[in-house]
């Protein structure tokens, strides 16, 4: 008996799931030309570094040790660059960090890291699918390795955060929900590496 059913038909829904995920990575890379092309305003791009400067910042004051680590460094600043777009930061007494951007200093940073893949959407990949980006570390070793420190022992407890706003149970079924989408995307990225 013949088989009726169309070549490559299986592939079908996986090529609509690539389209799908690609979506985003498109919207990743418009972005970034735009941001690189036509920067937004001053103020804009100060607002959303400070607002990720206070993401950090929360995770970071949550680990004691991370802040003693980091205090270590106090007025040592950092400059990272990513795709086209850098930001600096100066590590604070307390062992915090304070965006600097918006007042550039003449003198070098104690730091720096470029990231070297240079599409924003790369980057992503990379990061969704487990592994460290690859860069390019200039300056101050032992600030670099407590950095590597950070990395390696920081982690964000996402659900006690989403537990003051919402509840205990409905930030662990949020938590859960977010843990297996996160793994679902990180087997297809492995899918379509391969």
């Amino acid at each position: 008996m013949n088989d009726t059913r169309f070549p490559g038909r299986d592939s079908v829904p996986n090529r609509g799931l690539e389209q799908l995920f690609a979506l985003p990575a498109h919207l990743l890379d418009g972005v970034q030309r735009l941001v690189t092309q036509q920067p937004p305003p001053a103020g804009v791009m100060a607002e959303l570094e400070n607002r990720v400067c206070l993401l950090v910042n929360h995770i970071l004051s949550q680990e004691a040790e991370a802040m003693r680590r980091m205090a270590r460094h106090a007025g040592k600043r950092i400059a990272i660059v990513v795709g086209g777009v850098s930001v600096t930061w100066r590590v604070t007494l307390v062992g915090l960090f304070e965006s600097t951007t918006a007042s550039p200093s003449s003198s070098e940073p104690d730091l720096r890291i470029d990231v070297t893949q240079a599409q924003w959407s790369a980057l992503l990949k990379t990061l969704v699918s487990g592994e460290q980006p690859e860069v390019q570390i200039f300056g101050d070793v032992m600030l670099a390795a407590e950095l590597g420190w950070l990395r390696e022992h920081v982690r964000w407890d996402m659900e006690a955060d989403i537990a003051r706003l919402v509840g205990d149970v409905p930030a662990v079924w949020l938590s859960s929900a977010g843990k297996q989408l996160v793994a679902a995307v990180q087997r297809f990225g492995g899918k379509a590496a391969a």
